[in-house]
């Protein structure tokens, strides 16, 4: 039987009996241990040294840099470290990772505090010696008061077409949209405002969204410094002001690719022949190459309420409807493949394909019965409006007396001063005879 002593586990031999000084010697995975002058083989229980001196350094918005040595009595050791961050009140979102190095830069929140270990490992995956304890660094949380932070904050990103100021060489730009909540015990006069970073550099937001109290809950930069092909981390602080308190800041990390909104495609055309409908476009506005994407086309027949629902790969469509005008839609989203995180982007602009055509007996039926409502309601107002008109425009009075009376009565003044005799009868009559078809016809035309 094995026995145990301070030192570990004896691997042959017979019970101990001497005190005297004790020394070994590293071989393999045994240690050669002299007691009293006689080697024995044990297999004892040897640790790893932990590092000395770590710091943890902030070296920007998001970012800190850990530093540490390796023990004095391990140097030029083929060594590895475990590194471990951890956030206050987040214990299941540890980040852990090994490295070679004595330092390691890295991109986290802390606006929470933070608390790093590192420790020593092996480097040689055949070895069975324990890892080292671990030596741990706080950074304490920036001041502030609780509930004074923003919250629910939320960025995207958008490309979009810059043709200034050359149009025939047109320049990809990123758009930067963020907004948030005010903390909810956030005093009088709070005032926020955000700055992000991507790589080494940080920029600070100058257009701001209010709210109905004046308080910042939003910021748009219609053109950032960043690149439509990033694809690393973006960090963003939401930091704030007050006059009675101290704003405690929100830092959060972003990565570009998810935040990314996908443009609807581009050059929509719809076209209508027949019963057949054809559908092509362009991919969306993006830095990514065309196998990257895939496509939602919906059509809507607007006189029978169907829709039409598709999902391909390729840029066109083609299907058999049956009505005559239809409204097409088309939307994108990043495959899998190029991206590990997807969502649709927006629907583009309705297109309108066909023509507004009859075909259906229902159709004429209700273009009757329309046209037949127009002509009932146009007779009904004409008849509303006689009386009134009537009333307006009082009719015009007819003579009092008989018309050829007052003809020849005007034809015998005329021929009086004519003489009188033989010669003033036969003008009289001729008159008289001149006059009679006139008499008829105004007689006939009487009212």
């Amino acid at each position: 039987m094995a026995q145990s002593t301070g030192m570990g586990e004896r691997v042959a031999g017979t019970p101990w009996t001497c005190r005297g000084d004790i020394h070994h010697q590293e071989v393999g995975k045994k240690v050669l241990v002299s007691l009293c002058g006689d080697w024995e083989a044990l297999s004892i229980k040897v640790s790893l040294l932990p590092p000395a001196n770590l710091t943890i350094h902030v070296t920007g918005l998001a970012r800190i840099l850990l530093r540490w040595a390796p023990d004095p009595a391990q140097e030029g050791a083929e060594l590895r470290y475990h590194v471990r961050l951890r956030v206050p009140h987040l214990q299941d979102d540890d980040e852990e990772f090994q490295i070679e190095d004595t330092e390691i830069s890295h991109d986290i929140p802390l606006h929470q505090g933070l608390t790093a270990g590192v420790r020593t490992v092996s480097w040689a995956s055949h070895t069975s010696l324990p890892a080292s304890p671990w030596v741990v660094a706080d950074l304490a949380a920036p001041p502030g008061a609780p509930g004074t932070s923003a919250t629910n904050l939320t960025c995207s990103t958008a490309v979009w077409v810059d043709r200034d100021p050359c149009p025939w060489s047109p320049t990809l730009c990123v758009a930067l949209q963020c907004s948030w909540r005010p903390g909810g015990d956030g005093p009088v006069g709070l005032q926020y405002l955000l700055q992000y970073r991507y790589g080494a550099t940080t920029w600070e937001c100058h257009s701001y969204e209010q709210d109905a109290l004046g308080r910042n809950v939003g910021c748009s930069v219609p053109r950032t410094h960043l690149s439509p092909k990033a694809r690393g981390k973006l960090a963003v602080r939401v930091s704030g002001s007050s006059p009675q308190v101290d704003i405690r800041p929100w830092e959060q990390l972003f990565s570009l690719p998810a935040i990314d909104r996908v443009n609807p495609p581009e050059n929509l055309t719809a076209t209508v022949d027949g019963q057949r409908l054809s559908v092509c476009w362009k991919k969306p506005l993006s830095a990514l190459p065309p196998h990257c994407f895939q496509y939602q086309v919906r059509v809507f027949s607007p006189r029978t309420g169907r829709v039409q629902t598709e999902r391909l790969h390729a840029t066109n469509f083609t299907s058999t409807i049956g009505a005559s005008r239809v409204s097409v839609f088309v939307r994108a989203a990043v495959k899998g493949s190029c991206r590990t995180t997807w969502a649709w982007g927006a629907w583009s602009q309705p297109v309108l394909a066909g023509h507004d055509e009859l075909t259906a007996p229902g159709d004429w039926l209700r273009v009757g019965a329309a046209a037949a409502a127009g002509v009932c309601l146009l007779l009904f107002s004409a008849c509303c409006l006689c009386p009134l008109w009537a009333k307006v425009l009082p009719p015009v009075p007819a003579p009092k007396g008989d018309v050829a009376e007052f003809l020849m009565a005007i034809g015998g003044e005329a021929t009086a001063p004519a003489g009188t005799g033989a010669g003033a009868q036969d003008t009289g009559v001729a008159l008289s005879g001149e006059l009679e078809p006139v008499i008829e016809t105004l007689d006939d035309s009487g009212p």
